[in-house]
Formats: C-alpha cells, structure tokens, sequence
C-alpha cells in the first residue's frame, strides 16, 4: 500500500513539475510532456550505443519525435509539428533544457545545450527526413488496411465479371491490377511503428 502511494506521488510531483516547464516555456503542457516521455522512454528502452555518448543524443531525441508525430498524424507531419510550436530543434532543445533545471531529466557530461541547434526546420523538411530515412505517411495503417482490402474485394469482383462475361469490363487486367494495388496496400500497412510507453518509476 505504502508503494502505491509513494507512486502516486512521484507520478503527481512529475505532472507538477510538468506544469511549471509549461508555464516557464511556454509550450502546451501536452508539447512539453511528449518531449519528457521520449526522452524517459528512449533512455530506458534498449538501444544501440552512440559512440561514447552517455545518455541519448539530441539527433536522436529529434529523431524519435518526428517519427512519431509522422506514425500518429499520417500526412500531418508538419501540421502536428507546428500545432505544438515545434517549428525547428531549438525549440526542442528549449524544452528539453527547461526539463533539466526542473530536475526532470539529467544532463550528462557530453550534453550540451548548443546540442539541438539546426537539426531540423518545418520550413525544410524534406532534406531531413531523407537524411535520417523516414518515409512520410499520407494515411494511418488502419485505414491504409482497409482501404486495401476494399480494393481486393473490388479487384476480385471485376476478375469474376469478366470471367463470366457479366457487364462491360474493355480489359481483362483491370481487375487483377486492382486486386494486387490492395494486396500491396494490405501488405504494407502491416509494418507498424514501434511504440514508446511512458515509465512513471
């Protein structure tokens, strides 16, 4: 019992420090929560080492925040990014900065906070993304599946009514080429983006 309240408290001293990054940077509490919970989650996961780096680097940091605002807000890449005011990583290293004098996060001794200057721009992000090898999505797995599978049914359909002489389909490949775009599609949308559950210990 006593465990679970001192939990519980830990997990309110973290939303109240939380609060006050917010308020000193001016950053929705959401933004600022999301860079912690990256940061926290990408320390604690297993990870291959960056050199001789200590803690995770402030590319990587960068990294893990737009794969996944590209996952959750498929083809929204860089609305999503400038909904929560991060325009450039500097403003990411603002927050991450901020977290560190609240004592939320530790600066280690290879950590400097020149670290997140001129990663990455909303205004050029193109260059980036090819850079780090990210391929920006334009629709969310689930719909992307079923979108598929809706071309499957169709391109089935069409195979059949040509092969029984039913309607006017002018081309016989037309239904096998549909069917194999949702095959594809199907196919595709089955590599899911990892996922980073937020540690509260």
């Amino acid at each position: 019992m006593n465990s679970d309240a001192e939990v519980q408290r830990q997990r309110a001293l973290i939303q109240q420090k939380l609060h006050e990054v917010a308020e000193e940077t001016g950053y929705a509490k959401q933004t600022v929560e999301w860079v912690y919970w990256v940061v926290v989650a990408r320390s604690s996961a297993p990870h291959p080492k960056e050199g001789d780096r200590v803690g995770v680097s402030a590319e990587t940091v960068c990294d893990q925040l737009i794969r996944q605002a590209n996952d959750y807000s498929p083809g929204m890449l860089r609305a999503a990014l400038e909904y929560n005011r991060l325009f450039r990583s500097e403003n990411v290293g603002e927050i991450v900065t901020s977290l560190i004098e609240h004592d939320l996060l530790r600066r280690e001794a290879d950590d400097y906070f020149t670290d997140f200057d001129e990663i990455f721009d909303v205004e050029n992000l193109g260059p980036y993304l090819a850079r780090r090898g990210i391929k920006q999505r334009f629709m969310a797995p689930g719909a992307q599946r079923r979108f598929g599978l809706i071309l499957c049914a169709i391109g089935i359909g069409l195979t059949l009514a040509r092969s029984l002489d039913f309607g006017s389909i002018p081309n016989h490949w037309i239904g096998p080429v549909v069917w194999l775009s949702g095959s594809l599609l199907v196919f595709l949308s089955r590599s899911k983006p990892g996922s980073m559950t937020p540690r509260a210990d």
